[in-house]
């Protein structure tokens, strides 16, 4: 073929290509794909661009959501402690403060801060309320926890069962 296109020149070309299209120039179906190519230039960057931070929000809500989690935890657990420590016979509200500031210190580690607890024991019964302030690192998340445990009071009856 090539000593013909060399023998012939541009004559040949000219007899073999389809009707209509002329020499040099790029078939219908060639130019859109070619155009497609062409604009999809810096998509790479644009869909990074908008793909990256959607991902790191999303990794940041996901450890929101657990630090959360693991303040809320942390609170119930000290009032439930607290609850438990001054329900019994000899207990007091100060001894259930007391276990829920030392709960607050080793687990919680500094999960909870500002953390005001409030033991309250009547006759029968022994609340704690619990307020503090949890991690806070994404907008619009709540920061405030709010933990309420209460019990009955253990007492001995006067036929000596615990009650």
């Amino acid at each position: 073929m090539d000593r013909c296109v060399r023998d012939h020149g541009s004559d040949y070309r000219r007899r073999h290509l389809p009707v209509g299209v002329r020499e040099g120039a790029v078939p219908a179906f060639l130019s859109r794909s070619l155009v497609a190519a062409r604009d999809d230039r810096g998509s790479n960057s644009v869909q990074a661009t908008i793909c990256v931070p959607l991902v790191v929000f999303v990794l940041m809500l996901i450890i929101q959501a657990g630090a959360y989690y693991h303040a809320q935890q942390v609170a119930k657990m000290a009032a439930d402690r607290a609850v438990a420590v001054a329900r019994t016979e000899y207990g007091t509200a100060g001894f259930g403060q007391v276990q829920a500031d030392r709960v607050l210190k080793v687990v919680g580690d500094g999960s909870l801060s500002d953390a005001r607890v409030n033991v309250t024991r009547a006759s029968n019964e022994v609340t704690v309320a619990l307020h503090a302030n949890a991690p806070h690192f994404v907008p619009f998340w709540p920061t405030t926890i709010s933990v309420v445990s209460s019990g009955p009071v253990e007492a001995f009856d006067e036929g000596g069962h615990r009650g």
